[in-house]
């Protein structure tokens, strides 16, 4: 094993658009939620989406998700 593949976990970064909070994206309490979500492997889009429902609490809608870039991250802090 190689000192990247040692150190580090390849990641890919998605921007993602959501409402929350409402019956639906007009009601007034929908909010609209911008993040940046960051996964160990490759993620289908339809994938991402059926996370958000998942894992985030009132999504009324999904707007987007965009694939950003690939990434690398630090497996430990190296001292």
């Amino acid at each position: 094993m190689g000192k990247v593949e040692k150190n580090w976990d390849d990641i890919v970064i998605y921007s993602v658009g959501f409402f929350a909070g409402g019956k639906d994206i007009q009601h007034e309490k929908s909010r609209l939620f911008n993040k940046t979500l960051a996964f160990k492997h490759y993620v289908e889009r339809e994938q991402v989406i059926e996370l958000i429902f998942s894992n985030f609490e009132n999504i009324v809608e999904v707007m987007y998700v965009d694939e950003l870039t690939d990434a690398m991250l630090l497996k430990k802090m190296v001292t």
